[in-house]
């Protein structure tokens, strides 16, 4: 299998803990991808975007959601996203909420890169109330298992700071979460700045 990819992101990020997890990061060739420098991409994901995932069979998945169930289908027995109706429901309401977050992050970050005389302070507004508010709301329920959950809160605790941090932005109650669990491996192996080994 290949997973296009880019280090610093926060969507492939999931995918590659989740892949360390499951115990098969050994099965998955990383191939280091910036879409906006290569336009043949698309042939890969008509979207231009990054984590996308091809199967043995030549397939290709994409959407870090997506190439994470398929993971957790085929090779975890519902380890990460639970196969039963309501704990499923429960750990894909987990997900929903800390990837709001991520993709605010990931708005946020982007409207940052632009010349200053361009960018929003309205979309800016929009963007740091909703992380600030899903933090809130993640840390008053923090998730009580290692699934994908947790897994995207982690990633939205770690990505906030490291791409915003300029921005001063509370989510003091999340990193606290996100510091109770400690130096787990699949964490630390794919933390925002490191590139790939």
């Amino acid at each position: 299998m290949q997973l296009y990819a880019s280090a610093p992101s926060p969507f492939v990020r999931k995918v590659r803990i989740a892949l360390i997890e499951l115990g098969i990061e050994d099965r998955v060739e990383i191939v280091s991808t910036v879409p906006l420098d290569d336009p043949a991409y698309r042939a890969v994901n008509p979207l231009g975007k990054i984590p996308a995932l091809r199967r043995p069979d030549g397939s290709v998945l994409y959407d870090s959601l997506v190439i994470v169930d398929w993971l957790d289908q085929t090779f975890g027995e519902g380890r990460l996203i639970p196969r039963d109706a309501a704990a499923r429901n429960a750990e894909l309401h987990q997900h929903a909420l800390a990837n709001g977050v991520i993709d605010a992050a990931f708005n946020a970050t982007s409207e940052l890169r632009r010349p200053e005389d361009l960018r929003s302070d309205f979309w800016l507004g929009r963007w740091s109330e909703a992380i600030v508010a899903g933090a809130a709301a993640l840390a008053a329920e923090p998730p009580v298992r290692f699934g994908l959950g947790a897994i995207t809160a982690a990633v939205a605790a770690d990505y906030v700071p490291f791409r915003l941090g300029q921005l001063g932005l509370d989510i003091s109650g999340l990193a606290a979460w996100r510091e109770s669990l400690g130096a787990r491996a699949s964490l630390e192996a794919t933390a925002p700045h490191r590139e790939f080994a």
